[in-house]
């Protein structure tokens, strides 16, 4: 839960509050010396966030993320040898389905491919594999935080 700056309360999920996972590791560190101290405030109230102005969910993306994007495009339509430009695919268009019309077996390839190209694993069990490829703008921004070369 979350409080804005004229003081309405929020139940969005963090991320659709827009917030970073830097400002929530924070919290939890503060949360957990709070629970640690014995102050006896419960741990939502320990972690209440209060921003002053709304912050939005989306961003323009920088040059490289640009860049990035423009590479994750090109690594998905020569991995499945699709018959379109990776300039066709639209950022927040889906890709799996709708929109690029990917199935599961595509994902599967694409999480091969990215994986490889970046060095880091996309395991199949994540709980987060529905966001991760819900569009070009999300894998991009999940290759940019985890990618390792």
């Amino acid at each position: 839960m979350y409080r804005d700056g004229s003081g309405h309360a929020g139940t969005q999920s963090v991320s659709q509050a827009g917030i970073s996972q830097t400002a929530i590791k924070g919290l939890t560190e503060y949360n957990e010396r709070c629970d640690s101290a014995g102050s006896g405030c419960p741990p939502y109230f320990c972690c209440e966030i209060v921003m002053s102005e709304p912050v939005p969910t989306e961003s323009k993306p920088t040059e490289s993320q640009h860049a990035l994007q423009g590479e994750i495009a090109g690594l998905i339509v020569t991995a499945l040898n699709l018959e379109l430009s990776p300039d066709d695919i639209q950022p927040d268009a889906p890709l799996y389905g709708e929109g690029l019309g990917l199935d599961s077996i595509d994902i599967l390839e694409v999480a091969l491919v990215v994986s490889k190209q970046f060095g880091f694993s996309l395991r199949a069990d994540s709980a987060d594999n529905t966001r991760i490829f819900s569009s070009l703008a999300e894998l991009t921004r999940h290759v940019a935080a985890n990618r390792t070369k």
